[in-house]
C-alpha cells in the first residue's frame, strides 16, 4: 500500500466512526440476501445477492449491471441499511444515485461513495467499510482482485452480515466468489441478459428483463462520465 492510500484509508477510518451505531441495523436484518425486485434475477440467486459472501458482478459497459446495482442500492437503503461505492475508476456519479427523501424504518441510511486517490486503495477502503459494520452492501469498482487476500474480505462480510459486489469487466476475475453474475446486451433490441453461476452442482440461468436506461426517480444525469483529472 502507498503512503497516500495509507493516508486516505486512515482519513475513512476516522469517518466511519459517527456511523457506529448503524451497524445495529445491518447484524439486525433478518433477509439472509438483499432483494433486487426482479423475480428472474432474485430466483436465480438465492433470494437476491447474497449478505456474508463476495458476488461478482461482471459485464461491459452498457451492458445494464450499472443499473441493476442501483437498484440494488435503493432496495438495501429502504430496508434501513446503508450502502457504499467505492468506485476505483473515477467514472461514477453520485447524484443519481441519491433518492431525495427516502426513509427506512429508523430514517435516511447513508450512502457513500468513496474514491482512493489510487487505484491500490480500492481494497483498502472497501475493507475498512465492511470492518465498520455500517454498510449492509459494499460495492467495489476498479481493483485488481487476482493480487488481494479476497479471503480475508469475505470472512469480515460473513462477520458484518453485509453482501460485498466485486464489480469487473470480465468474467471469473474474482477468487472465491459465492456468485458470478453476467451482464451482456441482448442483440438488437432494448433489452440485457444476464447469466448467474453458483456453487454447488455446475448451472447457467438466464433471463432478458426490459431495464430501462435510466430509473425513474434519475435526475437525469448520465451515468457515467470521463475520469476526474
Amino acid at each position: 500500500m502507498t503512503r497516500s492510500s495509507a493516508v486516505a484509508t486512515l482519513a475513512l477510518a476516522d469517518r466511519l466512526g459517527p456511523l457506529a451505531r448503524a451497524s445495529e441495523l445491518v447484524a439486525g436484518a433478518r433477509t439472509f440476501a438483499w432483494p433486487l425486485g426482479w423475480p428472474e434475477l432474485d430466483v436465480a440467486l438465492p433470494g437476491g445477492v447474497p449478505r456474508g459472501q463476495v458476488t461478482e458482478w461482471a459485464g461491459p459497459r452498457s451492458a445494464g449491471k450499472t443499473a441493476v446495482l442501483r437498484q440494488l442500492v435503493r432496495a438495501v437503503r429502504e430496508a434501513g441499511a446503508g450502502a457504499a461505492y467505492v468506485d476505483g475508476t473515477g467514472t461514477l456519479a453520485p447524484a443519481p444515485w441519491v433518492v431525495v427523501g427516502m426513509l427506512g424504518p429508523n430514517g435516511a441510511p447513508p450512502f457513500w461513495v468513496v474514491r482512493p486517490p489510487v487505484p491500490g486503495g480500492v481494497l483498502a477502503a472497501a475493507e475498512e467499510l465492511l470492518r465498520s459494520g455500517a454498510f449492509g452492501l459494499v460495492i467495489a469498482e476498479g481493483a485488481d482482485w487476482s493480487r488481494t487476500p479476497v479471503l480475508r474480505l469475505q470472512r469480515l462480510a460473513r462477520a458484518t452480515g453485509a453482501a460485498l459486489v466485486a464489480v469487473v469487466e470480465r468474467p471469473g476475475r474474482v477468487p472465491l466468489a459465492g456468485f458470478r453474475v453476467q451482464f451482456s446486451p441482448a442483440p438488437c433490441s432494448g433489452s440485457y441478459r444476464a447469466q448467474v453461476w453458483g456453487r454447488g452442482p455446475i448451472r447457467e440461468l438466464a433471463y432478458v428483463h426490459d431495464l430501462p436506461y435510466r430509473l425513474p426517480t434519475d435526475s437525469g444525469l448520465p451515468d457515467r462520465r470521463a475520469p476526474a483529472r
